[in-house]
C-alpha cells in the first residue's frame, strides 16, 4: 500500500516501506506520512516494533522534503533518535519537515508516532543536498 508516494520516490530502500502519506508530502508546512516494514529486516526473522522504528526514522528527510527528488539527492550525515515511550505496532508516523539552506547543508526533524499510543519521540538528521 503506498497511499500518496511520489513516483519519483519509488527507489532503494523506498520499496522496501509501505506508505500512506495523510499530509503535504512535498508542499509547504509539516509533513505525515504513516510507514512499515514491507519486508523483514533479516529474511526469516520478524522485527521487532523498535527495529522497524529505527529503520523508518531514516525516511524524515525524504517525508519532510521540499525540493524534487529528481533533481536533488539527500544524503544523511547523521541520524539521532530519541524515544520517549516504546512503540507497540507496525505503522510509525512521522510528522516531519526539512529545511535547506544555500549551502546545501540542511536539517530534516519529526515526532514519531505510534498508531496505538500516539508521539513517542523525536529524529534529527543532518544533511548534505545537492543537484543530480
Amino acid at each position: 500500500t503506498d497511499v500518496g508516494l511520489p513516483e519519483e520516490w519509488r527507489v532503494g530502500f523506498v520499496n522496501a516501506l509501505d506508505w500512506r502519506i495523510e499530509r503535504s508530502f512535498g508542499g509547504p508546512g509539516t509533513s505525515l506520512a504513516w510507514l512499515r516494514l514491507a519486508i523483514p529486516l533479516v529474511a526469516g526473522e520478524s522485527t521487532t516494533p523498535l527495529e522497524q522504528c529505527a529503520a523508518i526514522a531514516d525516511t524524515a528527510n525524504g517525508v519532510g522534503a521540499r525540493l524534487d527528488a529528481q533533481r536533488f539527492t539527500y544524503l544523511n550525515t547523521d541520524l539521532t533518535i530519541h524515544l520517549f515511550d516504546a512503540p507497540t505496532g507496525s505503522w510509525i508516523g512521522l510528522a516531519a519537515e526539512t529545511s535547506v539552506g544555500p549551502d546545501g547543508l540542511g536539517l530534516s526533524s519529526a515526532v514519531m508516532l505510534d498508531a496505538a499510543v500516539g508521539p513517542i519521540g523525536r529524529v534529527a538528521q543532518t544533511l548534505l543536498v545537492q543537484r543530480r
